[in-house]
């Protein structure tokens, strides 16, 4: 007998649990994918000198109805600068010799304009390198599914502003179910118990 309410309790917890659980759960990173990429010639489909210093893969990641690429550099001390179509890159993290960076695109499936400034001292270069670079971004698109990306944006932003809704606009009905719920769970166990401690004092 006591096994037997052992399982309902422990069964009646774990609904409780699965039925409010966050429901945003399933959507994290639900709005990114790894891409594979190329830095090429601004002229020609020659693979850069540049793409020695870009780690592969980016993060594609749609945000705001935006889409945007997050990768490496190495050696990051010689890049004094980057940017693309919309601007600059915002750094995310700089440990000397490695930067991550966040560079906003538009369409990938068309190469993305890259201007950047590169300065490698002399002892390293054999000679004076400062040059002002134009490359371009070549996304493999093969796998993306931007609009599966795009669609976890804006599932996860309407969730948002239904939370941020529900913060200026408590409604005392949402309460209700949870309180609901532990009542009966509540209630149930009670009467487990009454009926239990009545069939051992039978005994």
């Amino acid at each position: 007998m006591r096994r037997k309410i052992s399982i309902a309790v422990a069964t009646m917890i774990a609904a409780v649990f699965i039925l409010f659980a966050p429901a945003n759960a399933s959507l994290v990173s639900a709005n990114s994918q790894e891409v594979s990429y190329e830095v090429k010639e601004a002229g020609s489909n020659n693979t850069s000198v540049a793409d020695g210093y870009f780690i592969k893969p980016a993060k594609l990641t749609v945000e705001n109805g935006k889409n945007f690429l997050e990768f490496s550099l190495k050696d990051a001390d010689y890049v004094k600068s980057l940017s693309g179509p919309h601007g600059a890159v915002k750094v995310i993290s700089d440990s000397g010799n490695k930067r991550v960076v966040k560079l906003q695109v538009g369409d990938i499936s068309n190469p993305i304009d890259l201007q950047m400034h590169i300065v490698v001292p002399e002892e390293v270069a054999g000679r004076p390198y400062d040059h002002n670079h134009k490359a371009r971004m070549v996304v493999d698109t093969e796998g993306v599914d931007l609009s599966a990306l795009a669609a976890a944006d804006k599932k996860s932003d309407d969730q948002k502003a239904d939370g941020d809704k529900d913060k200026d606009n408590p409604k005392t009905s949402d309460t209700t179910p949870l309180m609901m719920y532990t009542v009966l769970m509540v209630g149930s166990v009670g009467v487990m118990v009454f009926l239990w401690r009545r069939r051992t004092a039978s005994e």
